[in-house]
């Protein structure tokens, strides 16, 4: 008399091992492929942004205590009009190779949606050492993805930011 069940058939381990492997491969071709095309910034500098080009620009400042005695500032979304008084302080400042020294502590951070709907993030620091005059201004720095960049102050970054406060809202436009 026959067998009833059916026997397993060596093919069986052969076709999961293959149907794994695929899995694996489609998996990592989108780790190395399409997950960095999602993550890059769609500008290397703030020259390279134009006003008429952004779709919204949300902007937030933090730790100001120590900087100014000032209070946190947003976050909040600017008005249109304001982007291009928002990036001036950051306009023709010069890409370093490093910090000097440690970047300084964390002063805020614009977040820039193009009208393309790429986004990128400006990390905004401050700096001021015990050999600065001591009624000099911090200087500014600035992170953009991998590019680093030093010069302005970083009162005219907060000066600008508080006067695009009033205009902007709690949402994007």
């Amino acid at each position: 008399m026959a067998d009833p069940t059916p026997r397993p058939s060596r093919q069986s381990p052969l076709v999961i091992a293959g149907a794994v492997f695929a899995i694996l491969l489609v998996m990592a071709l989108v780790a190395t492929i399409v997950i960095p095309l999602l993550q890059e910034q769609p500008f290397d500098s703030v020259d390279e942004l134009d006003p008429a080009n952004i779709k919204s620009l949300r902007v937030y400042f933090l730790n100001r205590k120590e900087l100014d005695g000032g209070d946190d500032i947003g976050p909040y979304f600017a008005a249109e009009e304001d982007y291009a008084k928002l990036l001036a302080p950051l306009r023709n400042i010069s890409e370093v190779e490093q910090f000097q020294d440690a970047r300084g502590p964390w002063l805020g951070e614009y977040r820039v949606r193009t009208k393309t709907g790429r986004k990128g993030t400006i990390k905004l620091y401050w700096v001021k050492t015990p050999l600065d005059p001591p009624l000099a201004s911090a200087r500014l720095r600035f992170q953009i993805g991998p590019h680093k960049y030093e010069g302005g102050t970083a009162e005219a970054i907060i000066a600008a930011a508080n006067e695009a406060a009033p205009r902007g809202s709690a949402t994007a436009r």
